[in-house]
């Protein structure tokens, strides 16, 4: 994901759904810029993604942050998605809006959606966002 084998322009639309969550924040970023790089002029990206509103995130332990975004699994045994053991990375809407805008991406969708586990117990959110590549910027 984050050295696509495609050419420069090469895709119309590219999908991640809960895909790039098991980036760590570095590789993700990496990750968007070579989405970029793929994607037509006038392209369009749409993501689904853990938002940092999700109790997974907010009460991680004994989870540990990897870096400001992304845990080194769920591990906390009542969480939603536990016993996921690789990188898993939230991120809120405005970071997700900053890091398109700043790889040339006018973002025409960014909302969340919620649901519960555990008997409405564990609250797990996902950031559900679209953009489109600037065609200023092919």
């Amino acid at each position: 994901m984050v050295n696509l084998p495609y050419e420069d322009g090469y895709f119309d639309v590219i999908f991640d759904v809960f895909s790039a969550a098991s980036l760590y924040e570095e590789a993700f970023l990496a990750c968007l810029d070579d989405v970029s790089r793929c994607l037509k002029a006038g392209g369009r990206f749409f993501s689904y993604s853990p938002s940092d509103k999700s109790d997974a995130y907010k009460k991680h332990s004994p989870a540990k942050k990897i870096d400001p975004w992304t845990l080194d699994g769920i591990k906390r045994i009542d969480s939603a998605y536990y016993g996921q053991a690789y990188p898993f990375r939230f991120i809120s809407k405005d970071h997700y809006k900053e890091v398109l805008l700043e790889r040339n991406f006018n973002v025409s969708y960014l909302e969340s959606v919620g649901r519960t586990y555990s008997s409405g117990n564990e609250y797990f959110e996902f950031i559900t966002v679209a953009g489109e590549k600037n065609r200023l910027h092919s």
